[in-house]
């Protein structure tokens, strides 16, 4: 094994449909239904196109059958025709893969697998994580802690507020994904798009695509050359690491909670785990190094999608071995980090008092709301006076409500401001503006959108 996927990070589940075992039973199944295809519409036997599709499975045109007819041919899908036409009868043999190019198979039951895996296991994950992050964003609706920009205390918010904003990014991110999952396309349109060799089999070769879509349940490209749009596939993948990026600034968020001066959030730790070989003190944050090491590795494999967007005429062959890498990789990393995720969040470990404490800290967070309420006071200039006071109070290591409390003007000026207001300085836990309601609003909306 040469690829760490194989043995350390493989999510079991996805074989079915991202292996070359099952992407060689999907392109079988194009096969099959577009017989199936050329027998309704009576270009084809019943019961030559039924004993086709009998025999258009890995079973029986094996991949190491295929490995070896591609060893001497040189093109996987003419070696995947040959083994199965070597399979029928003589009788069947001219109707098999009969006024289809090797594109119309590939990019159909890409499509195909693809819209597979997403229904069936990439969203059906991301619900499940977005389920338990609705959860804890619930449960800590008021749980205060306090907000940080450019790694600074700023000022209060409550935890459950703070998972709100990626319950809501990552619902979001889930419409989006099934979205461009049901805009992916299939085709079957020749050699440069305009459909000519299906034109000789049959005089309306769009019924032929139109008919064949429909039985695989997927949208026909408008126009195509010997390649379906590539477009359809950017956009799709495009949005699986918008997902990605969501997730690895969660991971990479609750990683800073847990370093040891901040000891906010801690991840589940193993009687038997060891987090350094020499320091048995240490406790690390591997899982959600992992995620953000997951994305680092296959973030930019959008560049090479972005990339095969660029297909000579109607067709080049720059994106055969690129694809092969991107596709597999980017959704393995994905699905095994959005599960990683989860687990993380099943066993995650909220310390209250830690961030109350972390919030007190300073003894600067009143700053705001005194600014605010001595200029609605009138004071002419409230913003650099609070700042001098600042200033002043970590110059003599005492807290900005201990300097404002001798002070004459701001005492003042504060005589006939109402005591709901005052309240926000003295007990700044309390200055969280409409962070409850907004939890409540946004993990409403989202159980709601997602029938949770």
């Amino acid at each position: 094994m040469i690829h760490p996927t194989d043995y350390r990070y493989l999510v079991k589940d996805l074989e079915q449909y991202l292996s070359d075992e099952a992407f060689l039973q999907y392109k079988l199944e194009i096969e099959a239904a577009y017989i199936e295809t050329l027998a309704e519409i009576g270009v084809c036997p019943k019961d030559v196109a039924e004993e086709i599709v009998k025999k258009a499975n890995i079973k029986i045109v094996t991949p190491e059958l295929v490995r070896k007819k591609e060893a001497k041919l040189k093109h996987d899908i003419r070696a995947m025709v040959s083994v199965l036409a070597d399979n029928v009868s003589d009788k069947a043999k001219p109707f098999v893969h009969l006024g289809l190019t090797s594109y119309d198979v590939v990019n159909t039951a890409q499509a195909l697998m693809l819209k597979d895996v997403t229904k069936k296991i990439i969203l059906p994950s991301m619900i499940e994580l977005e389920k338990k992050l609705i959860e804890l964003a619930e449960n800590h609706k008021d749980t205060i802690q306090i907000g940080r920009t450019h790694g600074q205390h700023a000022e209060p918010i409550t935890f459950g507020f703070y998972l709100s904003g990626y319950v809501d990014r990552l619902g979001e991110a889930i419409e989006k994904i099934r979205k461009s999952s049901e805009e992916l396309r299939g085709k079957v349109s020749g050699a440069v798009g305009t459909k000519a060799a299906l034109k000789i089999i049959y005089e309306s070769p769009e019924k032929i695509e139109k008919i064949m879509m429909d039985k695989l349940g997927l949208k026909p490209a408008r126009i195509s050359t010997q390649i379906v749009p590539p477009e359809y596939l950017a956009d799709y993948l495009s949005q699986i690491i918008i997902a990605f990026s969501i997730i690895a600034d969660l991971a990479n968020d609750m990683r800073q909670l847990q370093r040891t001066e901040i000891a906010e959030v801690s991840e589940m730790f193993s009687q038997e785990q060891v987090g350094s070989s020499t320091m048995p003190q240490k406790r690390n944050p591997v899982s959600w190094e992992n995620i953000v090491s997951q994305w680092k590795a296959v973030m930019p494999h959008i560049v090479s999608v972005y990339m095969d967007i660029l297909s000579e005429h109607q067709r080049d062959l720059t994106n055969s071995a690129s694809s092969r890498y991107y596709i597999p990789e980017i959704i393995n990393a994905f699905v095994y980090s959005i599960k990683r995720t989860k687990k993380n969040m099943d066993n995650l470990v909220v310390n209250k008092e830690r961030m109350l404490m972390n919030l007190k800290m300073t003894g600067m967070i009143a700053a705001e709301p005194l600014y605010i309420i001595l200029a609605m006071s009138g004071h002419p200039n409230a913003h650099k006076y609070v700042k001098g006071l600042v200033s002043k109070s970590i110059e003599k290591n005492v807290s900005l409500l201990e300097m404002a409390k001798k002070d004459e003007k701001i005492q003042k000026l504060m005589e006939n401001m109402p005591e709901e207001k005052i309240k926000k300085i003295r007990n700044i836990e309390t200055y969280i503006g409409t962070a409850i309601k907004t939890t409540e609003k946004i993990t409403k909306l989202w159980r709601t959108k997602l029938g949770l």
